[in-house]
């Protein structure tokens, strides 16, 4: 048989899809059809389905979302996650199985209450689209409109291939759009039809000519725009065969947009997390690299390089501030721990600050707690009371039994101490809870689960098949 790998390959090798989504089915139906719980809804958009907390499902659902949530889209943002209440009783409520087709979206609707709230989340999530509502007595939570329908390919269309401009970019003489327009009619393009639209601060759209670079490469320049100014943009592009497309495909109702910002040269430091669980790793010490984002030296301002007030550490060589490192430099520290003895199942924490013009950066030191021989014993405020399976191959459940409210943060490390995900980072009530982490697409071996409260970090080893 095929494991995970070998058809995340396959789907890589025939589609050239490189990121392939594998998820548990939070619908917990017959079915096992992603239409019927959830739907993308654009490049960097996905719906899913929403139940009451005391759903049995619902944790479930909000594993789902939170996952997208933090997902980068192909697009290199994060997915907006945006959620349409499905509680499954009659009648019906399949409004995930629903059909996109160009600048229409066909929703399901059975004459529920929830209808209307249903059409307005996609009113709201899909500005510029006609939302038309299709009433049938006949769907069904697992067989909806999606289900029964498919939209054909254009063998002929025109085609913009465009990565866009968003979050925040930095203050410039001008910004560059490019994009490679491809008519696969074979008809030529319309020249003075290939434009960039942009507008300042959610006014009028301007437009400029893109000009050919090279093959069927085309790039504009925005003008020079002030710090603080949202630029919203979209490309236009016609052909002789009558067709005509925009990036996004809606055009000006849901632009690409970024803000203008000034932003001074910081640093990159790896890693951002340092785990010590042996007492040799406290003796030889851990290696953080700071060096310069961009292609300017930088001054570091400031380094904490030794604390003794959660436990003792220090960092070498000493360092005078203020410290320059020049470009395509680093500066290596060396942190060690201090008075070790033996291991044990908790971490404590402290931080390294690393202050610079250009932003400040933190390194996270974690102790297993009895190697710090001063350390009091910390006030158990949560406890993991169990995981299983484990060893997993694909999805493992963590078990937390918690004391009194708090915010927990709960990531999955690796084995050397580098970040690999984190499953949770929200207010917790106290009383028993589940988390699940969906290790599919990370390879076989030993990581951490770390949860963290105050200063205290419950942590247990995961081991993946």
């Amino acid at each position: 048989g095929l494991n995970h790998q070998d058809i995340q390959d396959m789907v890589d090798d025939y589609l050239g899809v490189e990121q392939y989504h594998v998820l548990p089915d939070p619908l917990g139906d017959y079915i096992k059809h992603v239409d019927c719980w959830g739907k993308f809804l654009g490049v960097n958009k996905v719906l899913i389905g929403q139940v009451l907390e005391n759903d049995p499902r619902y944790y479930d659902f909000e594993y789902v979302a939170d996952y997208f949530a933090n997902t980068l889209s192909d697009w290199g943002m994060p997915y907006e996650v945006f959620r349409v209440y499905t509680p499954g009783y009659a009648p019906n409520t399949p409004y995930t199985n629903s059909l996109i087709l160009n600048k229409k979206v066909f929703v399901p609707v059975t004459g529920s209450t929830y209808d209307d709230d249903a059409l307005a989340v996609y009113e709201a999530a899909m500005p510029g689209y006609e939302i038309h509502g299709i009433l049938y007595g006949e769907w069904y939570n697992t067989d909806a409109l999606h289900c029964r329908t498919k939209g054909i390919a254009d063998i002929g269309m025109l085609h913009i291939d465009h990565f866009p401009l968003h979050g925040n970019i930095q203050l410039q003489d001008e910004y560059n759009i490019t994009a490679t327009i491809t008519n696969y009619s074979g008809m030529p393009l319309y020249p003075d039809s290939l434009q960039v639209f942009y507008q300042v601060n959610g006014g009028a759209f301007e437009s400029i000519v893109m000009a050919q670079s090279l093959g069927n490469q085309y790039s504009a320049s925005i003008p020079y725009m002030e710090e603080g100014t949202l630029v919203g943009y979209y490309i236009h592009a016609a052909d002789e065969s009558g067709r005509s497309t925009n990036h996004p495909l809606i055009g000006a109702p849901d632009p690409h947009e970024f803000t203008v910002v000034q932003m001074l040269q910081g640093l990159i430091v790896m890693p951002d997390t340092l785990l010590y669980t042996t007492i040799d790793q406290c003796i030889e010490g851990q290696e953080v690299k700071i060096y310069p984002d961009g292609v300017e030296e930088v001054t570091v301002d400031f380094i904490n390089q030794m604390e003794t007030d959660i436990f003792y550490w220090w960092s070498e060589p000493e360092i005078t501030f203020p410290y320059t490192i020049p470009s395509g430099d680093s500066l290596v520290l060396t942190v060690y721990i201090g008075i070790p003895v033996d291991q044990s199942t908790y971490l404590v924490q402290d931080t390294m600050f690393i202050e610079c013009g250009g932003g400040d950066e933190q390194v996270l030191i974690m102790v297993d707690e009895d190697i710090i021989s001063s350390l009091q014993e910390p006030e158990e405020s949560f406890n993991i009371s169990g995981i299983y399976p484990n060893p997993f191959d694909r999805v493992t459940n963590i078990n937390l039994s918690i004391q009194q409210d708090q915010h927990i943060r709960i990531d999955v490390l690796d084995i050397n101490g580098k970040l690999v995900s984190t499953i949770a980072d929200m207010p917790f009530a106290a009383g028993d809870h589940q988390v699940q982490w969906d290790g599919s697409q990370y390879p076989a071996g030993i990581y951490y689960v770390t949860v963290k409260g105050d200063q205290l970090i419950g942590t247990a080893k995961l081991i993946k098949r």
